[in-house]
Order: structure tokens, then C-alpha cells, then sequence
């Protein structure tokens, strides 16, 4: 009968040394999931490094391309092509004589970069922006927005535009942008009237969620379109590459 009364302690003893081999051999597959962390971890280091590492030698040899053909350019020799996706612009006078390599959407005219008087703004800004009230402030805009000089009026409208939006008004501000990017190379703050209309209308549509009308923004502001140079008349077609 001693055989009987020495069960329990056998089941417990048992269950006992059974409880530590699997605390045993859940902290060795705790430690092996960590291990595998930490070397996939180290992996990705060790390939966003070595990424790394490829586009600064190749950004330093396309520098080092540009700077020497800079060099030739200032010693007389004719100008070559740059490296695929670098945009070389030729300035004289202010005004962009030449354009080479990669196209771009707009180009500069540091003629036309002529800063507008920011005092005729003052009262509608602190409408806007101090005491809180767009459609108020929208409303000066407007009146600036009827005079001549095409600066103020460019200036006046890219505020108008931001008014509206500040007033949850979405479809009056993509108004004041399509009357804005009807004034093309006018700048505001040294940027075209057009790209600035462009960019905040697509800002809308794309805030909006409209994907159709961000996409139809988004191809009025393409370079490639029919008379997109027209803007830019300071720069000579025969000169565009």
C-alpha cells in the first residue's frame, strides 16, 4: 500500500520537472525568435548602408561630371548634355538664355522676380490670420485683385485663394486659382502666377479626395502640352533641348 500513497508525490514530482522543461524550452525559442530579429535588423542596416553608400559614390561622380562641365563651359568650350535627370539653365541678364538636359514643368525669369508691397495686404492679413475671419478678409482681396498692375493683382489673387480655403469655400478658391494661373509668368514671390495656381488646385482636389480632377490638373500643368513655352517668352525655342 506504500506504492499507493507515494502516487501523488510521483504526478507531482512529474508535473514538476515537466513545467521546467517547457519554461526551459519556451525561453530557448524566445531567445532564438529574438536572435533572428536582431540579425534580420542587422541585415536591413547592412543593406540600407550599402544603398547608401552606391548613391553618394554615384551622386558624387554625377557632381564631379557637372562641376567639370561647368569648368568647360566657363573656359569657352561648347556646352554638353547633362546626365540624365539634371536640368542645366543658362542665365544672362536676369532672363534664362538657355535650357539643358531634363525639362521642367516652368522655367525661371529672375527679370519678372519683383516683389510686391506687402503694406497694401497688411489690414486683409490681419482679418485672415489675427482676427479669424476669412470671407472678410477675402472680401479686401477682391478689391486689390481689380487693379492693374499685374504683380499686385497676382498677389492679391494667390490670397484670395487661400481666404476661400481658410473659409472651407473650396470652389471659390479653385476659381481665384484659375484666374491666377491665366496670368502666366507673373510671379509671386519669385514663382509663376500659373504653377502656383496649379499646385494649389491640385492641393484641393487631392485634400477633396477628387482623383479625376487632380489628374486633369495635373495634366494642364504639364510641360508638354501645346504652347507651354509661350509663357516663358525670354526663353528661345532653338535654344530649348
Amino acid at each position: 500500500m506504500d506504492w499507493l500513497r507515494r502516487i501523488p508525490r510521483l504526478v507531482i514530482l512529474f508535473a514538476g520537472i515537466t513545467l521546467v522543461f517547457l519554461a526551459a524550452l519556451a525561453w530557448l525559442s524566445w531567445r532564438v525568435i529574438a536572435q533572428d530579429r536582431a540579425v534580420e535588423q542587422q541585415r536591413r542596416l547592412e543593406r540600407c548602408e550599402l544603398a547608401a553608400g552606391n548613391a553618394a559614390a554615384q551622386l558624387t561622380r554625377q557632381m564631379a561630371d557637372l562641376q567639370r562641365m561647368l569648368s568647360d563651359t566657363g573656359a569657352g568650350r561648347p556646352m554638353q548634355i547633362p546626365a540624365h535627370g539634371i536640368a542645366l539653365l543658362v542665365f544672362r541678364d536676369d532672363f534664362l538664355e538657355q535650357q539643358l538636359g531634363a525639362r521642367l514643368p516652368y522655367y525661371p525669369g529672375l527679370g519678372f522676380a519683383r516683389e510686391t508691397s506687402q503694406d497694401q495686404f497688411r489690414a486683409a492679413e490681419t482679418l485672415e490670420f489675427t482676427d479669424k475671419q476669412p470671407l472678410k478678409a477675402a472680401a479686401l482681396y477682391a478689391q486689390i485683385v481689380e487693379r492693374r498692375e499685374p504683380d499686385v493683382r497676382a498677389a492679391a489673387l494667390v490670397r484670395l485663394a487661400r481666404a476661400y480655403r481658410l473659409a472651407k469655400l473650396p470652389s471659390k478658391a479653385i476659381e481665384a486659382y484659375r484666374s491666377l494661373a491665366g496670368m502666366g509668368s507673373v510671379t509671386v514671390w519669385g514663382d509663376p502666377a500659373e504653377m502656383l495656381a496649379h499646385f494649389g488646385a491640385a492641393e484641393i482636389y487631392s485634400e477633396g479626395g477628387d482623383s479625376a480632377a487632380l489628374l486633369s490638373e495635373a495634366a494642364l500643368s504639364d510641360w508638354r502640352r501645346p504652347g507651354k513655352d509661350a509663357a516663358w517668352p525670354h526663353l528661345q525655342s532653338g535654344d530649348s533641348r
